[in-house]
């Protein structure tokens, strides 16, 4: 394994090469998440106090690529369920004290559902990614996007202009002929189609909260350099991709290539 250490990983202490970040993710060690409320723009509030559980669901397939759920004891949290955000991180520590950790994403919550017992309330609240505000974005009426529009200034504004934070790798690469989508397309399918005709990665939420696409010679964030592999065996993997060339759609930036990581309890 290479010495360096993709960009979105900390370590605690700083500066923990590749070989010794591999020893804490596949020896005995201690994992956990935290959460963190953040609001519509993503600014972080506070630690979300009272997680119980969870899970995250990561996915080449699916429409936000990221969904999942959040239990939580209701303890007067003050969330804006209409509004609020998670930011979810991975936290493992070995038996040293040595810490490696994550983004999982930032998430939208939705349809959260309350239940009573004996011992007090609590929530279920469900997770998508901030794609979900694209797709749930449907065109009133025919939109054209005509011949010589900058492709990733089109796609980049109509992201800013939903509300989302844009990171698109700019190009001068423009449209060679006009792309014209009925009304009642979502404008996540028509962001799609307009990146791929300049040979653009669909859409794809980012750890760091942003909606992102590069070219489809590229690694799709590509913060990791391509000699990162992941462990065999039962151990849980390094973060980083099994190989340098991107699947069908970008989710290689999350460490581990199993469909759910839950939560632990330190």
């Amino acid at each position: 394994m290479t010495d360096a250490v993709p960009a979105w990983v900390t370590t605690t202490p700083a500066g923990l090469d590749g070989d010794v970040v591999e020893r804490v993710l596949t020896g005995h060690r201690q994992s956990w998440w935290e959460v963190v409320l953040a609001d519509r723009r993503g600014a972080e509030l506070r630690p979300l106090d009272g997680v119980t559980g969870g899970s995250v669901e990561l996915s080449a397939t699916t429409t936000l690529r990221a969904s999942g759920t959040l239990s939580l004891a209701d303890r007067g949290q003050g969330v804006d369920w209409l509004s609020d955000r998670v930011h979810i991180l991975q936290h493992i520590r070995d038996r040293h004290g040595r810490e490696v950790s994550w983004p999982l994403g930032e998430y939208l919550l939705s349809a959260p559902t309350r239940a009573y017992r004996s011992s007090g309330s609590s929530w279920e609240v469900e997770l998508s990614s901030p794609l979900l505000v694209l797709s749930e974005d449907a065109l009133p009426e025919t939109l054209t996007v005509p011949a010589g529009t900058v492709v990733t200034d089109w796609v980049a504004s109509r992201v800013a202009s939903a509300g989302e934070r844009p990171a698109i790798d700019p190009s001068t690469a423009k449209l060679t002929s006009a792309l014209t989508f009925e009304a009642g397309t979502t404008l996540l399918t028509a962001l799609n189609e307009v990146l791929a005709a300049a040979n653009y990665w669909a859409l794809h939420p980012s750890p760091d909260g942003t909606i992102g696409s590069t070219p489809t010679g590229c690694p799709p964030t590509a913060p990791w350099p391509a000699s990162w592999q992941r462990a065999t065996g039962p151990s849980t993997p390094p973060p980083g991709p099994a190989t340098s060339t991107p699947p069908a759609h970008p989710t290689a930036w999350w460490p581990s290539p199993r469909a759910a990581a839950r939560t632990s309890r330190r």
